[in-house]
């Protein structure tokens, strides 16, 4: 698992040990870009919420239109 470490992050003194000090660098780095990526969805949520919010409004009054 240190190798893996090493290889991927090219963290730490050798491949034989992890250094708790970059393993909480890397989670937090971690953290920080699934926190992004959550902001980012939710204003996507936010975006398409409002879009049906107007097609629902849009075929209401259409609805409103086609009777007598």
């Amino acid at each position: 698992m240190a190798q893996d470490w090493y290889a991927a992050f090219g963290l730490g003194s050798d491949d034989r040990s992890i250094d708790m000090i970059d393993a909480n660098g890397v989670a937090i780095v971690a953290v920080q870009a699934l926190h992004r990526m959550v902001q980012s969805l939710q204003q996507e949520v936010e975006s398409l919420r409002s879009g049906l919010t107007a097609d629902e409004a849009s075929r209401s009054r259409e609805d409103d239109r086609r009777m007598p």
